[in-house]
């Protein structure tokens, strides 16, 4: 029964990956790079799916950080009501992916591997959302692609101050 909650968890979180991919490929027209970067799911869905694939607890639980930040806070992040259903529906299921991961930690007593992946996540994550923020300020264009609604949530306009100390709305910039 495990292995099939991890089964239907994996591919809902691979499907919603697929769906936010294609329609920024698609519909907005984006080159492949500049999905990874505005759609980091796809790169913690990949490390979630790899890991339970391969049966690697620790590999799993490098994508929880990832998960948390671009899933379960998204939940809250994103309008329920002027959002798109969709984008609740990927958060949710990386939600799940969270909660798969730290059941199946519970389950098999995997505490040292949970731990150690969450840090070397952590790590990744913060790399990660540094490459994130550069590449959205040398490209303004991108979240404009994305809409007014889009451009509230990049890494630039959640910590304006980044590098420069100055807010973004700051005529100077």
């Amino acid at each position: 029964m495990l292995k099939f909650i991890g089964w239907v968890t994996v591919i809902f979180n691979i499907g919603a990956a697929i769906l936010s991919t294609s329609y920024l490929l698609t519909n907005l027209k984006m080159n492949f790079l500049d999905v990874l970067v505005v759609n980091a799911a796809i790169v913690s869905v990949a490390v979630l799916a790899l890991g339970f694939i391969i049966n690697n607890n620790l590999l799993m639980a490098v994508s929880v950080p990832f998960l948390a930040l671009y899933g379960t806070f998204g939940i809250l992040q994103s309008s329920w009501i002027e959002g798109v259903p969709a984008e609740q529906v990927g958060n949710l299921v990386m939600t799940a992916g969270i909660i798969y991961i730290m059941y199946v930690t519970i389950k098999k007593r995997s505490y040292v591997e949970f731990i150690s992946g969450i840090v070397i996540g952590m790590f990744l994550l913060l790399t990660f959302y540094q490459f994130q923020a550069d590449y959205l300020k040398e490209r303004p264009g991108i979240a404009e692609k994305l809409g007014p609604a889009a451009q509230e949530k990049t890494p630039l306009t959640e910590h304006p101050t980044i590098e420069t100390g100055v807010p973004l709305t700051s005529p100077q910039m």
